[in-house]
């Protein structure tokens, strides 16, 4: 199922009997449910809309008035069923009153058995006693031995009264190579490519740092940054404090030239607005000049599925136009990137600047 289908999905269960959506917060809400990032369920919503399957919402994607779903009806799936008659199998009426939500989002259960949706939801009513405690050790203690689950079960967790604020969730890493003092900040997507960064000219004035972890992603860093919840682990040269290198010095964004790299880099510009692509986006661009030196959206290179993206900044559009067909690996551009401008912002040409009309 890919990102437009789950969305589909999310919304017909949410509209059932003709309920209608308010339109504040509704992108968020369904980002939430679906683990998609805001911008693709956007992307979503304006191709439903587009089709007449949904009222109030613009062509563009944005809700404007009461969401309602105006395609054809869909059928209860198997998971659906089973999962249906696993909260009717609970004595406790309130029991039942209080598991129905769950039906909106049964997928989250689909492939696991009758007995082990069953522990599942126990586990996540016994969590409801440990709101104080460390999620991730209440996850483990009471949903089937796994630390995981709870996690991955915060939509349907919060839709039957379970939440524990984000910061709960504990610490999470990111690796550095640079000086104590450094004079820019690169965000790098690929942990390859962090350490071409560490051992070359660049770590010598600047600070490379990568995700690393279970929980951390490049894509998700700028929310966790801005909830405290990141630990700077340096892995080459000297510790840095991240928080004030991000805060107050040039920042950038290296990562892979293709959908998904542009759209982590309109990702992390929530949290830090002033963050720039980096300049070796002008190395990685010339390759889509060769087609033997880029590659198409398919699985044979893990890129199938990644949605079409505008780009909110010239830079970022001019990219992400240029990688609407083929992309570029960012370790293509090899171990060695002494003769690579990496610390730097990535300018566009004069020719290649968006024209005002």
């Amino acid at each position: 199922m890919d990102m437009s289908e789950q969305v589909e999905t999310v919304l017909r269960r949410l509209t059932a009997g003709g309920k209608k959506l308010r339109p504040r917060g509704l992108i968020g809400r369904l980002s939430k449910l679906t683990a998609i990032p805001q911008l693709d369920v956007q992307l979503a919503l304006e191709e439903l809309a587009r089709a007449g399957s949904l009222s109030g919402v613009s062509k563009s994607g944005q809700p404007l008035t009461l969401v309602g779903w105006t395609g054809s009806a869909l059928p209860l799936s198997q998971t659906e069923m089973l999962l249906g008659e696993v909260i009717e199998n609970f004595s406790d009426k309130s029991f039942k009153t209080t598991l129905q939500p769950l039906l909106k989002i049964a997928e989250l259960f689909s492939g696991l058995s009758a007995d082990d949706i069953n522990y599942v939801i126990q586990g996540m009513l016994q969590c409801k006693d440990s709101v104080n405690c460390d999620p991730i050790f209440a996850s483990a203690t009471n949903i089937l031995g796994s630390a995981k689950a709870l996690n991955n079960l915060r939509g349907a967790a919060r839709n039957i009264g379970i939440e524990w604020p984000i910061d709960a969730y504990g610490e999470l890493y990111a690796l550095t190579a640079g000086p104590a003092q450094p004079t820019a900040v690169v965000l790098i997507e690929n942990i390859r490519s962090f350490t071409a960064f560490a051992r070359s000219r660049h770590a010598k004035y600047a600070v490379g740092v990568a995700a690393f972890g279970y929980g951390l992603t490049m894509e998700n860093f700028g929310n966790r940054l801005a909830t405290g919840q990141i630990v700077a682990c340096r892995a080459y040269g000297d510790t840095v404090n991240l928080y004030d290198a991000i805060s107050h010095l040039p920042a950038f964004f290296w990562g892979d030239l293709d959908r998904e790299g542009v759209r982590i880099f309109e990702s992390l510009r929530r949290q830090i607005p002033d963050l720039a692509l980096s300049a070796a986006y002008a190395s990685m661009d010339k390759r889509l000049t060769n087609p033997q030196l880029c590659h198409p959206y398919h699985a044979l290179f893990e890129k199938d599925g990644q949605r079409v993206i505008c780009g909110a900044t010239p830079e970022a559009t001019y990219l992400a136009r240029r990688c609407a067909d083929r992309a570029v690996d960012q370790e293509a551009l090899g171990s060695e990137l002494d003769e690579v401008e990496v610390a730097a912002p990535f300018r566009l040409l004069q020719e290649e600047l968006p024209v005002n009309n």
